[in-house]
């Protein structure tokens, strides 16, 4: 029983994230209370008694609980530690309401949980927030958020609470602010988990909260046909989870329901272990090509009323020059993807593959009338020197000819170390070029130019790699035919 994202179901993580969206009692003192889910749940029912959506999201809580825990049992002991609302429910003023709401959770073990809840619809303050930190990376919920995480992170002293692990889950807008707290707190023993979440602004990340979000550590979970995982940049994608009910079942009433119906927590299916019961691997071409263009449209909202307000500047263009390079990059790669597993390519490498096998097995044929020759000749040969010489003892030869393969391959590894070495250098001369300022970058380019693959190199390391194999392959059949 734990807190920990690692050791809880996905069933149970999707609990913990429709738990986000109920409204608690404000006036509680959590921390003080310690109280479990199931005294969190009933408290608030017995309190939103006139808010209908609250009762029913809260019913089909209650309802759920009790399987969950006779199936897996990780959520009984977790205990609420603490709660903000600054949403229309909170404890707030008009001025104060900021749409941001939080729980901090603690199992058994003292393993602390953070939940953080995506936008409600009715909230205009949310869908301005959404704007704010898509467009700029920063808003007053992100603030929050990370305020939000230090307090409840620390000991009644204010000092870091050592040997804790902390995992945050967020859906959607949730996915927003868990993940800026994920990549503000790296130092910590932090996991997060997204499900169709909004994406974090990309490109104010450093290279180390970028691998953070590619790591194990962070998983980003969506929806087959959700829309909001598109809205930014986003290389990351763990898995696709498959809808329980096809697209012309999810049409209904209303045309809406195809677009917003998958980004619901509730349109999925778990299997009895707790795991998903459909998944797919992640589009990644379609990714890249939704990256190409939300890239430019980000960038492009984020400096466009510059234009418009006379205050260009060098920044503007900057950010702009950037834009255009990472539309150019993931195009190429989209381009070079498609055309890769074109069907004409297909045919083209079905053709080659073909081919090569053929000669390979020509080779292998002719290679055995070129030996059973090449020994009557030598035979002949012998035949012909000794008779020459009148019977004598022909020149002394050596019996055995010792090549050391092993050698050859030594050989070889060094060039493709040396190989691997420019390699390395070439991906850093692209991050650099990635990193550098507009004026930087041809200068960059210019290098990377210089500095590449060496096929010089590989030819030389191949012709080592096939000459240590044919010798061993010829050592090998002579000691077939010495035996038989």
């Amino acid at each position: 029983m734990s807190i920990q994202s690692k050791e809880l179901t996905d069933e149970e993580k999707y609990f913990l994230l429709q738990l986000s969206y109920v409204d608690l009692v404000s006036a509680v003192d959590y921390q003080e209370r310690n109280l479990t889910i199931l005294q969190a749940l009933n408290s608030a029912k017995a309190v939103r008694t006139e808010d209908k959506d609250q009762i029913e999201r809260i019913d089909a809580l209650l309802k759920s609980y009790p399987e969950l825990i006779r199936k897996h049992g990780g959520l009984e002991d977790i205990r609420i530690i603490g709660y903000e609302n600054h949403n229309q429910h909170g404890d707030v003023t008009h001025q104060t309401r900021t749409g941001f709401v939080g729980y901090a959770l603690e199992d058994a073990s003292g393993d602390r949980g953070f939940l953080y809840r995506g936008s409600e619809m009715e909230s205009w303050v949310d869908w301005t927030d959404n704007a704010e930190s898509g467009i700029t990376g920063a808003s007053m919920q992100v603030r929050q958020a990370n305020e939000f995480f230090e307090k409840y992170s620390q000991d009644e002293g204010g000092r870091p609470l050592d040997g804790i692990s902390y995992s945050l889950y967020g859906h959607s807008k949730g996915n927003n602010l868990a993940s800026e707290v994920f990549v503000n707190h790296l130092d910590l023993d932090i996991n997060a988990y997204s499900v169709n979440g909004q994406p974090i602004y990309w490109f104010d990340l450093t290279e180390e909260q970028k691998a953070a979000l590619r790591g194990e550590s962070y998983q980003f979970i969506i929806h087959e046909g959700d829309f909001v995982s598109g809205l930014g940049y986003v290389d990351y994608v763990d898995t696709v989870v498959n809808l329980k009910e096809q697209f012309h079942e999810r049409i209904g009433e209303s045309g809406w329901n195809v677009f917003m119906d998958p980004h619901g927590l509730t349109t999925i299916e778990f299997n009895e272990a707790g795991g998903f019961a459909s998944t797919q691997d992640p589009d990644i071409l379609s990714r890249q090509l939704v990256n190409a263009g939300v890239t430019v449209l980000i960038v492009s909202s984020r400096n466009l009323y510059k234009l418009f307000t006379n205050q260009a500047d060098f920044g503007m263009w900057k950010d702009m020059g950037m834009a255009s390079y990472h539309f150019v990059i993931d195009s190429m790669k989209v381009l070079w993807k498609a055309a890769w597993n074109s069907e004409p390519m297909e045919r083209i490498k079905t053709v080659v593959r073909n081919a090569l096998s053929d000669a390979k097995t020509w080779f292998v044929e002719h290679w055995e009338r070129f030996s059973d020759w090449f020994d009557s000749f030598a035979s002949s040969v012998k035949s012909f020197f000794s008779g020459f010489f009148g019977g004598a003892s022909s020149p002394t030869l050596p019996e055995v000819m010792t090549v050391d393969t092993g050698m050859l391959r030594r050989l070889a590894s060094r060039l493709q170390a040396v190989q691997v070495k420019i390699d390395s250098v070439d991906r850093r001369l692209d991050r650099l070029a990635g990193m550098a300022d507009l004026e930087d970058k041809l200068s960059y380019y210019w290098l990377g130019l210089r500095v590449g693959y060496d096929y010089e190199l590989k030819r030389c390391a191949d012709y080592l790699v096939q000459t240590a194999d044919r010798i061993d392959d010829c050592e090998r059949m002579i000691v077939q035919r010495a035996y038989s």
